[in-house]
């Protein structure tokens, strides 16, 4: 998806908040991620008025405009969430899992914000509004979760004009990030990928062979070069795909 016609949401708050409040070099037992300073994007004014922008966001839009607003969307309100609970505890959770609780039912349902005038749980908008209506395994390097094994959030804003190039960038970071992403040791013939090719599997083309055939035109060129000529038209000759297990810590600066 890409197009050059002016945009219908203009972004630009999330995107200059992206590029003010975020660092490379976080790592969190082991897991490199891009970290966020919370406390940072909570003061910063910008923030709850990108949330408005959401909010009151057309219905009708281009499908790449969709698309891309959609990802901010779940990006935005998944930090939302995040510094709502800083707000009001005063302090961050060690995980976004910490958010869910007996009463409100897991984080992933909870109501989270609103777009185009209507209000969305996190896993409305990754299922419904994005897996559901888009053949677009990609998506998954684009969501995060604030958590350190998701793939990396992406210090721009999504934007319909740059939309496939922004999505094949995210799919490389992802795979070129050896604690999280895709590593591949030739020795032992052991694949290990993130467990997000594990979990949707079906979105990948398939558990094993098919998720590595996806992955590897974005992983690093050697890596991908040698692992790709140890793949038969059968099965995986020898490789064995692993995954990384998941760090649910914090993304935090």
């Amino acid at each position: 998806p890409g197009e050059a016609a002016s945009p219908a949401v203009d972004h630009s708050a999330w995107d200059e908040l992206l590029q003010a409040h975020t660092a490379p070099g976080g790592e969190y037992g082991g897991v490199k991620a891009l970290a966020v300073d919370y406390h940072a994007v909570s003061a910063d004014p910008r923030f709850d008025a990108y949330l408005e922008t959401l909010a009151a966001a057309p219905a009708e839009l281009s499908p790449a405009e969709e698309l891309a607003l959609f990802m901010n969307a779940y990006n935005a309100l998944c930090i939302g969430l995040i510094v709502s609970h800083l707000r009001s505890k005063g302090e961050l959770p060690k995980s976004i899992n910490d958010l869910t609780s007996k009463e409100g039912g897991p984080v992933w349902d909870l109501p989270a914000g609103t777009v185009c005038g209507r209000k969305y749980s996190l896993n409305e908008i990754e299922h419904d509004e994005l897996r559901k209506k888009w053949d677009e395994p990609a998506v998954h390097a684009c969501i995060v979760c604030a958590s350190a094994s998701c793939p990396d959030l992406r210090p721009q804003a999504f934007v319909a004009s740059k939309l496939r190039e922004q999505m094949d960038d995210q799919l490389r970071a992802w795979m070129a990030n050896p604690t999280k992403g895709f590593v591949a040791d030739q020795g032992t013939g052991e694949i290990k990928m993130s467990r997000i090719f594990l979990w949707f599997a079906d979105d990948f083309g398939g558990l094993g062979k098919p998720s590595l055939q996806y992955a590897l035109p974005y992983a690093p060129e050697a890596a991908a070069k040698a692992t790709s000529a140890r793949l038969g038209d059968g099965g995986l000759r020898g490789l064995r795909v692993r995954y990384f297990p998941y760090n649910w810590d914090l993304n935090m600066k």
